[in-house]
């Protein structure tokens, strides 16, 4: 969560604030099938918060390397920083209003 919340801050320094207002405003013209798969990515990313925090709860994951650890941070990064560069460079990418950053 903390690499979360620092990768967020990260990109909201790097895109222009009336980007971002503009990302996050509600849209009239949006289509029905981009509500409902907005509402089921918003869902399913909701719940991994819940699985997550039960698995830590109960502890009944695996333990794993701390290689693997470091390489899906890394991997994490790498794919927002992208996203990031991609929102910048494009202004009609992920413009819909369950995608902000």
């Amino acid at each position: 969560m903390g690499i979360y919340f620092l990768v967020t801050l990260i990109g909201s320094l790097i895109l222009p604030l009336e980007e971002i207002a503009k990302r996050g405003s509600k849209k009239g013209n949006v289509e029905e099938w981009d509500m409902v798969l907005s509402g089921l990515i918003i869902s399913v990313s909701l719940s991994m918060y819940l699985a997550a925090g039960l698995d830590f709860r109960r502890r009944r994951s695996p333990a794993f390397a701390m290689g693997l650890y470091l390489a899906s941070i890394f991997v994490f990064i790498s794919g927002c920083a992208f996203v990031i560069w991609a929102m910048r460079a494009n202004r009609f990418f992920l413009n819909c209003r369950a995608y902000s950053v």
